[in-house]
């Protein structure tokens, strides 16, 4: 399937509870062949992930409110229409900041 016919429609889109943010899978990595997935995750302030770290990369884009990730002994704050990159294996905490719902992929 090109990316051109995928269906996005409410009726395909699997959504998930992860704690306590709404994750929508907009790109399985099933129909990719395990190259990239695409979430669009809704998260309210002071939810988001504990330290974790994955197996693969992760790129954020911030499109409604703020985020920030601690990682490396580092905090950082990104806003609308930021982009940041997380690699394999890095340990990481992810929180939304707003009290308005946060939107990013």
């Amino acid at each position: 399937m090109s990316p051109e016919s995928r269906d996005h429609s409410p009726s395909t889109v699997e959504e998930l509870t992860v704690l306590s943010d709404r994750v929508r899978v907009l790109t399985a990595g099933e129909s990719t062949g395990g190259r990239y997935e695409v979430f669009e995750v809704l998260g309210t302030a002071g939810g988001g992930a504990p330290l974790h770290s994955h197996p693969w990369d992760e790129d954020f884009y911030v499109l409604e409110g703020t985020i920030q990730i601690v990682s490396g002994g580092k905090m950082r704050t990104y806003g609308w229409a930021s982009r940041c990159a997380y690699r394999q294996a890095l340990r990481m905490v992810f929180t939304p900041v707003q009290p308005a719902p946060n939107l990013s992929l």
